[in-house]
């Protein structure tokens, strides 16, 4: 199939017309399917915004009115003036709307006047910090016990003094309505706090709004807040709910699976196909940058499919209509195309069988394009060919008769031209080897007549030498006077060797001088020529210029033994060494591993360049410290020293100390210079090893313990550091195989409210159930998990076990806070933030009721690093709380600086306070300070009725310890709460 040309333009010519149909028809359809999806895109834009424009209107309107009534005279007279109900025992009857013309009745008076006009108002009221309450509308009594400042509303207006705040939506303390609180502090008229006014805002309104705009729009529209609840949806019934309950990305029969629903709480807006409720539906959502809730419109994926079906349909009939068309006429435009070449086919199957009289008509001759181009070029040689074998014929007959003569002789010139050639011919490629040896070649081409000591060298060569190339120049004495002193013993030895019979050929390395003076390394080659009597009597052979030979030979012996940096000997040589001074009997000596301290800081804030140059004057002065000693580089920034026969403690010591202060000196010039320590660790031979990897492993011991030890110091190796590191990494191994199979367990603590005695969180601890071992305590393995990296996924553990215990206790009606630790390598984790609210969507425990603690030294150590991640995890919801506080820096700079919510007192603090005023000084100190600074106390390691009774007058906000409980397991906790 397809042989023929024919068929094959047939192929072609319908491939060529099939291709660009089908793309047109393709792109035609994707161009039309996008411009609908765009459309719809816009429209439902338009809807959102025009949503989010009404909401934001509304929240602004009642948030400068709320900013008015701080500023009422009459209300900053509120103070002391209000009804107190936290300290009344039954419910109050309220009279303050009687026109009595108290302060409590006027205020009322406003804030009625105000209610009337805003009907999309639920509250308006005003707390004081005497605890003093009014609010519209009246009801008829005032809950006993109930407390202003321990509502939402009020600490969020004290965290922020001077704004205006707005909450996320919450029912009402009665729970007759979901609000949005909008408060702002009051001041005195000598600007002191002296409470907290704020206006509730309905959100009935809200969904009223939200229904009528979905009536009129083919797009309903539904609002959620950033952790997915619910404000307003087409259906009342899904009102503050969570958003999984509209069954978004999943299908009937569909196993559980990362659903869509996740997108709308994670991503701030998008546009994207999915199901809801079994129907394919677009969802267009963005988030509000006044309010940060979430706006989202669904459309039914059915109608933008109508109308790409009725799209797709017209294209594909528009290409089957022109693909049968094409196929009807293609035929004959192939065949009306071919038809000449078929005559010519015809014409060279006539020429193939040797009929040269047959032409080609006249039609295809007189064509102009190339098919006439060949026909006419066949026709010509066609006639040239008939020609040509005519002319052939009559030369042949000629040309016969003379070869018949010339037969006779032409035998007899040949034989006689062949003999005279070959001899010409050997001849001129003798002359032509011989030239080419002596001036061709690379290597110089001697002979040397020993009995005259007459020698010729190749010109080429001679040139090179530092004489001039003269007749009487005598060539075997000059070259004699040429070769380096040093080597002239060695090429005489060689020479004599081989002119007396001892050795087949003359081979001789040596170095000469050239004309600029300088060395050139040769190998000479050479055989003699001996007499009858066993005299050499001649002797030739060649030079041969080996200097870049021998260099890269040089060189190549120096990498493989010295650094190039610093010209130091390297690891190879190192072990060589070792390795020789172990070998001999009654070797003893000492070796010297050292290791510079936080070099990676120098290369981090100077650059490589600047590293590298203090590697090398490092190195400079532990060859100035070591003498005649062998110093060695490792590799990186590990040198090593070898003390060939020392063995005396004070010696090695006194060296070693030598080294530590030489190099804690400041390098680098002018302000752009640094610090850097060193650490030393010390092993004997053959005590500590014998061999080179036992002895330097022993000093790499001693080493890491110096290291340990604090840095900038020196160490003795000793066996029970190689067990202790061998425990270490037992340690490490059990302890990645307990993260792999699941081993870790969690046990929490209770925290308890100070004032009402009930539990509102617990802070999550972990164990290691070991399977041999029993229960392990983090004293026993936190340190292996730091040093070696496994507290990252320890903690990536933990924290995702910790949520999903915390919604547990959730959908079971317990609201606590879940406080999980954080390491500092954690949190210097670039997607820390990111790993934090996948955990939290994958589990669906709300960011609110997220805490994390960081240990206040290492997050001062890491500051500009740490800020910006807290800062990013505070925006998301989650709580940070500073753990053992007072314990490092304590900084009042750094404490206004972290964006902290929570302190944490260190139960060092809360033990000597019992036992010393001082101590009792400064924890009342750190309470002040942070109910000052708006935070939160927490006091760790309440053991006895006295502490708690003691911060209980300090007003501390909740203790932890065994005074309360200590940490049990998750089965237990039930059991506390």
């Amino acid at each position: 199939m397809f042989q023929t040309v024919r068929e094959k333009l047939f192929l072609s010519f319908l491939l060529i017309a099939l291709v660009p149909l089908l793309i047109f028809g393709v792109s035609t359809y994707l161009h039309i399917t996008k411009s609908l999806e765009n459309e719809l895109q816009l429209t439902t834009g338009k809807d959102v915004d025009q949503a989010n424009q009404f909401i934001v209107n509304m929240l602004q309107s009642v948030k400068e009115d709320a900013r008015m009534f701080a500023a009422n005279p009459l209300v900053r007279q509120g103070e002391h003036e209000l009804p107190v109900f936290y300290d009344k025992q039954e419910d109050v009857v309220l009279g303050y709307n009687k026109p009595n013309g108290t302060v409590a009745s006027r205020i009322f008076a406003e804030f009625e006047r105000y209610a009337w006009t805003h009907p999309n108002v639920a509250y308006v009221y005003l707390g004081t910090e005497d605890g003093g309450y009014l609010q519209w509308p009246q009801k008829k009594v005032g809950k006993a016990g109930y407390n202003p400042k321990y509502r939402p509303w009020y600490k969020q207006a004290l965290q922020n003094p001077g704004q205006v705040m707005l909450s996320e939506p919450y029912p009402s303390f009665l729970g007759d309505n979901f609000i949005i609180s909008t408060t702002t502090t009051v001041n005195n008229e000598q600007g002191q706090l002296i409470g907290v006014m704020g206006i509730d805002i309905s959100l009935t309104q809200l969904s009223e709004f939200v229904g009528e705009s979905n009536k009129n729009n083919q797009n309903p529209l539904f609002l959620f807040t950033q952790d997915g609840i619910i404000l307003t949806h087409p259906n009342p019934d899904m009102h503050f709910q969570h958003i999984s309950k509209l069954d978004i990305g999943t299908r009937l029969g569909e196993e559980d699976r990362d659903y869509d629903w996740h997108r709308l709480v994670r991503d701030r807006e998008g546009f994207f196909a999915t199901t809801m409720q079994g129907r394919d539906v677009l969802i267009h959502f963005q988030t509000s940058p006044d309010t940060g809730w979430k706006l989202a419109t669904v459309t039914d994926k059915a109608e933008l499919m109508a109308k790409n079906r009725q799209v797709a349909i017209n294209i594909s009939l528009a290409v089957l209509l022109l693909l049968i068309l094409m196929v009807w006429t293609i035929p004959f435009i192939t065949r009306f195309l071919t038809r000449p070449l078929d005559e010519i086919v015809a014409h060279l199957k006539e020429l193939q069988k040797g009929n040269f009289i047959a032409t080609l008509s006249s039609v295809i001759l007189r064509r102009e394009d190339e098919i006439g181009e060949v026909a006419q070029a066949m026709d010509v040689m066609q006639k040239e060919r008939y020609q040509a074998e005519e002319e052939l014929k009559k030369s042949n007959e000629e040309l016969a008769g003379l070869f018949e003569q010339l037969t006779s002789t032409e035998e007899e010139l040949r034989a006689q031209f062949e003999e005279l050639w070959d001899k010409q011919k050997k001849i001129e490629k003798s002359e032509e080897r011989y030239r080419l040896a002596t001036e061709g070649a690379n290597d110089a081409i001697w002979d040397w007549d020993i009995r005259t000591n007459q020698m010729v060298i190749s010109k080429r060569w001679l040139d090179q030498l530092p004489w001039s190339v003269e007749e009487d120049v005598d060539v075997a004495k000059l070259w004699w006077q040429s070769i380096h002193p040093n080597d002239l013993a060695q090429a005489d030895a060689c020479l004599r060797e081989h002119l007396a019979g001892q050795t087949a050929v003359y081979l001789c390395e040596y170095r000469i001088k050239d004309k600029r003076g300088q060395n050139l390394w040769v190998m000479a080659r050479g055989k003699a020529l001996f007499d009858e009597n066993g005299t050499a009597v001649r002797m030739a052979g060649s030079f041969t210029n080996i200097t870049e030979h021998k260099m890269r030979e040089l060189q190549i012996q120096h990498m493989a033994y010295y650094d190039s940096l610093t010209g130091l000997p390297n690891r190879v040589a190192i072990v060589e060494q070792l390795a020789a001074e172990t070998k001999q009997q009654a070797a003893q000596g000492a070796i010297l591993f050292i290791d510079l301290d936080n070099f990676k800081l120098v290369n981090d804030s100077f650059g490589y360049a600047q590293g590298d140059r203090l590697l090398v004057d490092v190195a400079r002065q532990l060859q100035v410290i070591a003498g005649e000693h062998f110093v060695a580089r490792l590799g990186g920034d590990e040198f090593i020293i070898l003390l060939k026969g020392i063995v005396k403690p004070a010696v090695v010591e006194s060296l070693a100390k030598q080294i530590t202060q030489a190099i804690d000196q400041p390098f680098g010039a002018d302000d752009n210079y640094f610090m850097v320590t060193s650490s030393v660790g010390i092993a004997l031979y053959p005590q500590d090893g014998n061999q080179p990897d036992k002895l330097m492993r022993s000093a790499d011991i001693a080493l890491h313990q110096a290291k340990r030890k604090g840095k900038s110091c020196y160490q003795w190796f000793q066996e029970r550091f190689e067990q202790q590191m061998l425990a270490r990494l037992y340690m490490e191994k059990g302890l990645r195989e307990a993260i792999a199979n699941n081993h870790l367990v969690l046990h929490y603590q209770p925290i308890v409210d100070l004032v009402t005695g009930t539990a509102v969180g617990l802070e999550a601890l972990v164990r290691w159930q070991h399977p041999e071992r029993g229960l392990a305590f983090p004293d026993q393995f936190m340190s292996v998990a730091e040093e070696s990296g496994l507290i990252v996924d320890m903690g990536q553990w933990v924290l995702r076990a910790a949520c999903q215990f915390g919604k547990e206790l959730l959908d079971n009606g317990k609201e606590l806070n879940l406080a999980v630790n954080v390491s500092v390598k954690e949190l210097l984790q670039a997607d820390f933030v990111d790993q934090v609210a996948l955990v939290l969507s994958e589990t669906a425990f709300p960011s609110r009721y997220l805490e994390l603690e960081i240990v206040e030294t290492l997050l001062i150590e890491n500051f500009s690093v740490a800020i910006p991640k807290l800062r990013a995890l505070r925006s998301i919801g989650v709580q940070i709380s500073l753990d053992d506080f007072g314990t490092g820096y304590s900084s009042l700079h750094y404490l206004t600086e972290l964006p902290i919510d929570i302190i944490k007192i260190d139960r060092s603090f809360l033990a000597g306070a019992m036992e010393s005023n001082k101590q009792a000084a400064i924890v009342e100190t750190m309470v002040a300070l942070a109910h000052r600074l708006q935070l939160t106390v927490v006091a760790e390691g309440v053991e006895t009725e006295e502490q708690r009774q003691f911060l209980k007058q300090l007003c501390c906000d909740k203790v932890q310890g065994y005074l309360i409980s200590k940490p049990v397991d998750q089965a237990k906790v039930y059991e506390l709460i």
